[in-house]
């Protein structure tokens, strides 16, 4: 399976999401918060995770499962 660009931002953009979600609480963007990789407690471990997060959610929607 070849990801394009998109599939790569869109990727990097469901981590971030899921970090700040994670972090922060769901209701994140009416509390102002945003992520920063230097003051975010985000760990390779997190972005590892929520990538194979996404991918299976990206299988599964190109499967259109």
């Amino acid at each position: 399976m070849k990801l394009t660009e998109q599939d790569l931002q869109d990727a990097c953009e469901y981590i971030v999401e899921q970090t700040c979600k994670t972090v922060y609480g769901v209701d994140y963007k009416e509390k102002g918060l945003r992520f920063d990789i230097r003051s975010t407690p985000f760990t390779v471990r997190m972005s590892v995770d929520f990538f194979i997060e996404w991918l299976k959610k990206h299988v599964q929607q190109q499967k259109g499962v």
